[in-house]
């Protein structure tokens, strides 16, 4: 089992997996970009980006959970994590 990625990774960890998993992509990917609503990350990728935050922070994310209200940026993603795990 890996060791979850702390909350200072968590964003260069994203933009990455987003950038080589799910893209490439013409223009830079930043904690404000909004994925979904952009078209750039589909419902097949949104799946594959939770599986990715679920792995790397070990917060188990309900499938409900799982949609753009949640996971449209980076900045909303953090916001997630830290609610699941019972931060503030």
């Amino acid at each position: 089992m890996t060791t979850p990625t702390n909350s200072a990774e968590l964003p260069a960890r994203i933009i990455e997996f987003v950038n080589e998993e799910l893209g490439p992509y013409d223009e830079a990917i930043t904690i404000d970009t909004p994925l979904v609503t952009n078209g750039l990350v589909d419902s097949a990728g949104l799946m594959r980006l939770a599986a990715f935050v679920e792995r790397e922070t070990g917060t188990n994310i309900p499938d409900k959970d799982i949609n753009v209200g949640h996971f449209d940026t980076i900045r909303q993603i953090e916001a997630y994590v830290t609610r699941r795990r019972g931060g503030s």
